[in-house]
Formats: structure tokens, C-alpha cells, sequence
């Protein structure tokens, strides 16, 4: 165990290193990331203009990094960063730039275009006309248009609606690419040789990357907790979003990677194991495995010493640009919300240009600290710099919406045009949280000539708004106290398992199903954190007496997995305010079923007994109106923390597939983190489902369900939560943490304003009496 520890903090602390030494990489961004179509043609001779051609298979196809999520492209005009990585020695004899698309029958094809740029330089220009089905565009590139190591590609797409000119109609627009079946096709095929080569590996059919740690699933836990470090490493350095790991005791097929770890000897080593083991040199050696584009990864070594010295040989040589140019730089579109820092939207990677068309949209995520404690202790300013046409509609406004909710909006209400230099434009610090956020500022920018529609006179080209890359956005001060549950902290930085230390990960049963839902987490948590996180996994149930934060897979309903967490009402030794959090609308039919959620909360016990013992009669007028004045009550709280209404009931048992929650451990001195299904296969499926990144970057609250029969993730919020720590004990943070805790219970602030005042009165209605009042 101290072995394995210490490979940890040894992989941790070389990944930190390499940051130091790395060079400062601009971020890019997802939103008009390519030069204008001027620049492109008077810097290459002109944009040439692509056409389908047939396709030429002799190579292989590098997928790129970035998940299906990210080749989206929305509305009238989009950008998007997209990256792969070429291996040296396939680099001078270039290939082939394969992107496969589709695109909304609502699509105007006479307009639409999409141009594509590598690396900064136009390679090329070609239209949207492809509603039935995917098209695949093939760009020729030579060996001196791609570099070694990673590559970007930037694509935007200009679209129109066919018939409709309307705000609304720009929301069908949409231009697709299939993330399996785009990427840059080598003229020769990809041999794995080192471990730089696997950042070339392909998507297997579900569009993901896969990681199989070839293990018999039945041999215990040993192996897996002996190849945790180098899967997370080998995660780290693809920076794909989309890893998923598999246990199992015989290679995989199609694209991804089979990993063997360990002797051959070894207990847990399945037959496939063994024989490739026995012929392996010691320390980490890649190869062709078997299956079509599949890479086989072996760290050889007989004690954990000689497992960590090949796995850190490996991260100081042949992965080391791979992490600098990846997890450690910048992520595209993304920029990190320190407190007190300043963005502009460059550092975004968004480029200025005129915008012709009816809603500009412009995307990037923020990612807001692990402790960030969201109330209304401040604003986050974002500074607009740009100018709108004359002609405009009076309706024409600036939006900004966070996290899919709009939370500010600025009327353009001079109609012969207006610019702005730095006009400030305040956001609630409650419409964020913790972890990734998602950020678009829209410009909706409707014109007369719209409402006519008519070919010929539709002024598609005409610009009407243009935003300066010199916008900006200032984050403040930032209160900062450690506070769960909160899934989305978990999702997005790993929080509180990626704070290095260790934490258990607790699993009902062996089977491939749950050790791979168990690694994938933890690949993930690592992933979020941005390094690796110390995992150590075991069978059985969780001990209620465990120290430590807790992660547990479960399979069954009635798992003891479940027992050590704090049931609503019984927090023995916890600290009051440690209780089991009660989660917005989840109510229960019955009180006697011993299978019902969890987490309800007293108050979903509470209205499950009142719903089992009404009589069914006409309710009494004070009985309905405090159920309105209830409801009302529910609906303004969530209106002013940035959240939706409650949405009724959670799913019902029979209705969950998969379900992952967060409550604190009965100790108290640990939270546990808990995905549960009903079986194996239930586990298998739904956690499929549930690790999507779109999915997965939608985690927050306390509970998420993911419904059985449509896929849909349910989330719900916690009505209170307990704190982990006080990350800064400053007076300044002290002072911000009370405006918050008072933003939050504003109900308690306005009876303390009132009370004062009721105060005051009775003062003054006892001193003016006796004293008198003084008359000239």
C-alpha cells in the first residue's frame, strides 16, 4: 500500500513539474475561431473550394480529441476547435483531412459553407448540402501543412434558414460532424512503436475511446489497483473526454487499447495475459495488438518499485509533450475562473468579425473553483466592446446565458446603431457553480427586412453586430468554503476526491460491470482534476464507521453500500449541519417500502404519510392555502438560486436505471459518493449512458437519476449542505461568506432589518417621552 502511494505522489508531482517547464499555450475557442473569409483568401491565394471524393483507405484515420459534443455547430454562424495528433514519422507523407457531416433540412444549401482552417491557414471551403445522411469531405493535405505532435482545426459555419427569417428559426440550424468517421486519414497506416503513438488511436463504434485492462474480473482487485496509476496516466495524456475503461480476461476488438499490467505469473492474469506478459521486455513497450487499429500496452514488473519506474520513465520521456500540450495546457474554449482574475474573450480563442445574421452567439466554459460558494455576495462583470448596425428592430437585446439559464440581458435601444466600449454588464455569481460552467452571450438582431422573408431581398450578408475580441470578463473576489453535496464540483474538478489523498472505492460485487464502472470513474475524477487521484478499490459494503471519502458502486437495491450514509434524522455523531441533505421535489408513494430512495429527506417521508393517510375529502381552505403559500414559497427560492422549478417527483424505483448521489458518512469525517442500479447489465448500460461528457458535465445538486425508458438525467438540488472545510480563513473571505450565508437565508436578514427598526421605534418611543423634545 505505501508503494502505491508513493507512485502517486511521484505521477502527481511529475505531471506539476511538467507544468512548470511547459511554455505558455494561448487558449483557443469554439466560437468564430477561423479568420475571415478576406483574410483566408489574400493570405493562401483563396479559400479552394472542396468537393466529396472518394474515399482512399490505405491509411489509418486519427480520430480527434475532442467528444461528438464539440462537433456541433449551431445556428447561423458557429466555430468550433478541433485537434488530433500526428505521429513523426508519418508526418511527411501527409494524408487526407476527413470530415464527415450532416446537416437540418432547414438549412438553405444555396448559402451555407463551411471553411476550414489548419494550424492558423485556410486549406479549404465547401458547402452544406447534406440533410439525408452524412457526407464525407476529404481535404488533401502535404506533409508541410501538418506538424508533429498535435494539430488544430478550426471550422465555422455560415447557415441561413430555407423559409423562415425569424429569431426562433435560427435554433433549428445545426451542422453535424460524426466524430468515428472524422479526423486525418495517414497515407500510410499507424503502427504503435511508442507511447507517443497512442495519442493516434481511433473511437471504437460508440464513438469513445476505450482503455481495456485485460484482467480476469473474478481474480480480485490486486491487478486493477495495479494499473490504476498507468490508465490514468495514459488518460492524461489523450486528454479525451471520452475514456471509458474495461475490465475483462480477453483483449478487445476494433480501435482502443489493451493494457496488461504486472508478471505473468500473477494471480488474476488470464491466459491472454500470460502469454503476452512472458514475451514482454520490463518497463512500459507499445505495440500492434491483434485487432484493426488497437494498441497493446504492457508495464512488465515484478514488484511496484519496477511498476513505477517503467510508468515514470514513460511520463519524463515519450508522454511528457504529450501531457504539456494537453491536460496541462489550456483547455480550447475554456478559461479558468480564478478569483479576482480578467479574461478578455481572446484568451477564449474568439476572433472579431462582422456578424451578419439574427442571434450571434459566442460559447466558452469557466471553470470555477471546487470551494466556490455561489451567492449574492458580489456580481461577475463581463465588459462588451463592439457596435450594432443602424436599422435594427426595437426588440434587438444582448443575452447572457450560464448554464442553459439566461441571467442578464442589455437592450439595443438606439436604433441607428450604437457602440460600446466596455460596457459593463453584470452577472449573478448564483447563476454559476462549481466545476465547468457554460457561457453564451447572444445578440439577437432582428432587421424590418425579416419579416418579408422574400428571396432577393433577405439581407443574409449584411452585416448588423460585431463584438471586439476585447471583451471581457472579470471574476471577482471569490468566497470559498468546501460545501457538499454538490455533483457538479464532482464532475467538473473532481472535488473532494481529487485533493490527494486517498479515498476507497467500495464495489458490492466482482464482475466486469462493476470494476469498469468503478475504473471509469476514477479515470474521470482524474481527468477533472487535471492529475492522477489515489483510488484504492475493494469488495464489499462501506463500514459505517469508515474514515475518508467513500466512492461506491452498487448493484443491488437493497446494497450495503448504503448503510454507512446518514439516513434523514439519524446523524449520529455527525455535526448538525452534516445531516443528510433533503433534495428538492423527490416525494415517495409509500413509507413501508424498504427500497425507497435514499435521500429523500424527512420532508419527502413527511409527504409521503400525508399523501397515505388523507381521507380523500374536500380539503379545508387553510389546508390549500398553505399549500400554495408552500408552493410559492418553492418556486421563488429557486428563481432566485438560478435553478428550475422543482420538476415533481424523482422517477420512481422501477423508472431508474442508474442513479449517483452524495450524502455524508455517518462517521463524519468523510462524504460518500454513491452509483447505484438495480443489476449489473441496469450498471453497465445506464453509467454508458451517464459517462457521455455532455451528460456527465450536466452532473450537479445532490442526486442525478437517468431514466430508464428515455435516457433523460434528472437532477436534483440540495436544500442544505454541510461543510467540508474552510479553505481560507481570511477576514475577507469571512465577510463574503457571511454576505452569503445571508443572500441564502434572506428570510432571517429581512427579520433582523425589521427587528432593528421595531427596535429603534420602541427607542425613541421611550426616550422622546421622558426627555422631551427641545423648542426654540
Amino acid at each position: 500500500m505505501a508503494d502505491r502511494s508513493r507512485t502517486m505522489k511521484v505521477v502527481t508531482l511529475l505531471l506539476f513539474a511538467s507544468v512548470s517547464c511547459a511554455p505558455a499555450v494561448a487558449l483557443a475557442g469554439e466560437n468564430r475561431l477561423a479568420p475571415p473569409v478576406a483574410d483566408v483568401e489574400a493570405a493562401s491565394g483563396g479559400a479552394p473550394a472542396v468537393a466529396p471524393a472518394p474515399a482512399d483507405r490505405k491509411g489509418s484515420l486519427i480520430p480527434f480529441e475532442e467528444p461528438p459534443s464539440s462537433m456541433k455547430l449551431t445556428g447561423e454562424d458557429d466555430s468550433t476547435l478541433l485537434t488530433f495528433s500526428l505521429p513523426e514519422r508519418l508526418r511527411l507523407a501527409g494524408g487526407v483531412l476527413e470530415l464527415s457531416y450532416t446537416n437540418a433540412v432547414s438549412v438553405l444549401p444555396d448559402t451555407a459553407r463551411v471553411d476550414v482552417a489548419l494550424n492558423g491557414q485556410s486549406v479549404g471551403q465547401f458547402p452544406v448540402r447534406s440533410p439525408n445522411g452524412f457526407t464525407t469531405i476529404r481535404i488533401p493535405l502535404k506533409g508541410d501543412q501538418v506538424k508533429a505532435g498535435r494539430n488544430q482545426v478550426r471550422l465555422r459555419v455560415v447557415q441561413h434558414h430555407r423559409v423562415d427569417c425569424s429569431l426562433p428559426a435560427t435554433y433549428e440550424l445545426w451542422t453535424r460532424l460524426s466524430a468515428g468517421e472524422s479526423g486525418f486519414r495517414t497515407a500510410l497506416p499507424v503502427r504503435f512503436a511508442g507511447a507517443a503513438d497512442l495519442l493516434a488511436v481511433g473511437r471504437n463504434g460508440k464513438e469513445q475511446t476505450e482503455i481495456r485492462l485485460v484482467a480476469d474480473p473474478a481474480g480480485g482487485v490486486a491487478l486493477v489497483n495495479q494499473a490504476m496509476p498507468v490508465i490514468q496516466s495514459l488518460a492524461l495524456a489523450m486528454n479525451r473526454r471520452d475514456v471509458v475503461v474495461s475490465v475483462a480476461g480477453q483483449p478487445g476488438t476494433g480501435p482502443g487499447i489493451d493494457l496488461y499490467v504486472g508478471e505473468a505469473g500473477q494471480q488474476g492474469q488470464p491466459e491472454a495475459a500470460r502469454r503476452v506478459l512472458s514475451g514482454a521486455a520490463p518497463g512500459l513497450t507499445v505495440a500492434d495488438a491483434e485487432g484493426s487499429g488497437r494498441a497493446a500496452v504492457v508495464l512488465r514488473g515484478a514488484s511496484p518499485r519496477e511498476l513505477q519506474a517503467g510508468l515514470l520513465a514513460a511520463l519524463r520521456g515519450p508522454l511528457n509533450e504529450a501531457l504539456q500540450t494537453g491536460i496541462l495546457a489550456p483547455r480550447p474554449g475554456g478559461i479558468k475562473g480564478g478569483p479576482g482574475s480578467r479574461h478578455t474573450l481572446a484568451d477564449a480563442g474568439y476572433e472579431a468579425q462582422p456578424f451578419a445574421g439574427r442571434l450571434s452567439r459566442a460559447r466558452f466554459t469557466i471553470d470555477m473553483p471546487a470551494d466556490f460558494y455561489p451567492a449574492e455576495y458580489d456580481t461577475m462583470k463581463f465588459f462588451l466592446s463592439g457596435a450594432t448596425a443602424p436599422g435594427l428592430l426595437p426588440n434587438a437585446q444582448f443575452l447572457v446565458r450560464v448554464n442553459d439559464r439566461i441571467v442578464t440581458s442589455l437592450p439595443f435601444r438606439n436604433t441607428d446603431g450604437e457602440v460600446f466600449r466596455h460596457k459593463p454588464i453584470e452577472m449573478p455569481l448564483r447563476a454559476f457553480r462549481p466545476g465547468t460552467n457554460r457561457v453564451e452571450l447572444l445578440a439577437e438582431v432582428p432587421a424590418p427586412s425579416d419579416e418579408a422573408c422574400r428571396p432577393g431581398e433577405r439581407e443574409d450578408d449584411k452585416p448588423r453586430f460585431m463584438m471586439l475580441k476585447e471583451s471581457a470578463l472579470e471574476v471577482p473576489s471569490l468566497a470559498r468554503i468546501g460545501r457538499l453535496p454538490d455533483l457538479g464540483a464532482f464532475a467538473g474538478t473532481g472535488y473532494p476526491y481529487g485533493r490527494g489523498k486517498p479515498f476507497s472505492v467500495m464495489i458490492d460485487r466482482p464482475g466486469e460491470e462493476t470494476l469498469s464502472v468503478a475504473a471509469t470513474t476514477v479515470t474521470r475524477l482524474a481527468l477533472a482534476a487535471g492529475k492522477p487521484v489515489e483510488a484504492i478499490l475493494a469488495f464489499g459494503g462501506v463500514d459505517a464507521a469508515a474514515k475518508g471519502d467513500v466512492l461506491a458502486i452498487s448493484t443491488d437495491a437493497a446494497s450495503k453500500v448504503h448503510a454507512a450514509a446518514v439516513e434523514p434524522g439519524e446523524a449520529a455523531g455527525v455535526p448538525e449541519a452534516a445531516t443528510a441533505p433533503a433534495i428538492d421535489g423527490v416525494t415517495t408513494s409509500a413509507t413501508g417500502h424498504g427500497d425507497a430512495i435514499v435521500s429523500a429527506g424527512s420532508e419527502a417521508l413527511l409527504d409521503a404519510f400525508r399523501q397515505s393517510t388523507s381521507t380523500g375529502g374536500e380539503r379545508s381552505m387553510n389546508a390549500r392555502l398553505q399549500e400554495w403559500l408552500g408552493q410559492l414559497s418553492n418556486r421563488f427560492n429557486s428563481w432566485l438560486r438560478y435553478q428550475d422549478a422543482p420538476e415533481g417527483p424523482m422517477p420512481e424505483e422501477k423508472d431508474t436505471l442508474v442513479s449517483i448521489s452524495q450524502t455524508p458518512l455517518a462517521g463524519g469525517e468523510g462524504v460518500l459518493t454513491a452509483i447505484r442500479a438495480k443489476s449489473p447489465d441496469d450498471l453497465a448500460r445506464g453509467f454508458d449512458a451517464l459517462s457521455d461528457p455532455q451528460a456527465w458535465e450536466r452532473l450537479e445538486g445532490a442526486r442525478a437519476i437517468l431514466r430508464a425508458g428515455d435516457l433523460a438525467l434528472v437532477t436534483h438540488q440540495a436544500d442544505q449542505r454541510f461543510i467540508r472545510e474552510i479553505t481560507d480563513e481570511s477576514f475577507g473571505n469571512f465577510r463574503r461568506l457571511a454576505a452569503s450565508w445571508f443572500s441564502d437565508n434572506f428570510q432571517i436578514y429581512i427579520g433582523l432589518v425589521i427587528a432593528l427598526f421595531v427596535g429603534f421605534g420602541l427607542w425613541l418611543g421611550h426616550v422622546i417621552p421622558r426627555k422631551g423634545v427641545r423648542s426654540e
